[in-house]
């Protein structure tokens, strides 16, 4: 049984860690290509976050969905949420994401006053160059819906039939990791864990 859980969880964690190597390297790819055939959209600030974005959420995460999917499952019975959930849900949504975004500054700060230097946020630094229409298609549409699938529905429905609190748990963590830096990665955990607890008591 030991033996069979591990086996498990090792699939799960390579597929994930596959996925996103084959993310770095398609994005890699694409950046390389584009600046040899479209130099000009590749230098604009949209342009190249279009490509890059479309490149990880058109070929890289559906790849990594594909490798995810192959894994054995447990499905979760739906329950449809009433308006005043949806509302009480997005509330906490908001602050989770407030409170993590405090953290990871705290964080960061303290990185950087340790250093000797400052530490960007990453995300702010690239959203501040972007077209609103371009942030909130990508950002707001795309990411989302592509996320969800991957960090919630995908990963706990292959997990909770160890314990939901280890789904819940894995669904933060990977999601957190998934960011790649510490300031997205504090809020990004607290708020995968609240999303995959309301994914789990849909049951």
């Amino acid at each position: 049984m030991e033996k069979e859980i591990r086996r498990h969880f090792s699939k799960i964690g390579f597929a994930y860690l596959a996925g996103s190597i084959v993310i770095y390297a398609v994005q890699f790819l694409a950046a390389m290509v584009g600046k040899k055939f479209v130099p000009g959209v590749m230098a604009d600030a949209n342009g190249s976050f279009i490509v890059l974005m479309l490149t990880m959420y058109g070929i890289s995460m559906p790849f990594m969905g594909w490798l995810v999917s192959r894994i054995p499952t447990q499905k979760i019975e739906e329950r449809k949420m009433t308006a005043g959930q949806w509302i009480i849900a997005f509330l906490m949504c908001y602050g989770l994401m407030y409170a993590g975004n405090l953290i990871g500054t705290a964080l960061t700060f303290g990185i950087g006053m340790v250093k000797g230097t400052g530490v960007d946020n990453p995300l702010v630094s690239t959203v501040m160059q972007l077209n609103p229409w371009v942030t909130f298609v990508i950002a707001v549409l795309i990411a989302p819906t592509a996320e969800e699938l991957l960090f919630r529905k995908f990963l706990t429905e292959r997990i909770v039939k160890y314990g939901e609190l280890a789904a819940v748990l894995a669904s933060g963590l990977f999601f957190g990791l998934f960011h790649g830096n510490l300031n997205q990665f504090s809020y990004a955990f607290l708020l995968g864990l609240f999303l995959g607890f309301k994914f789990e008591t849909k049951k």
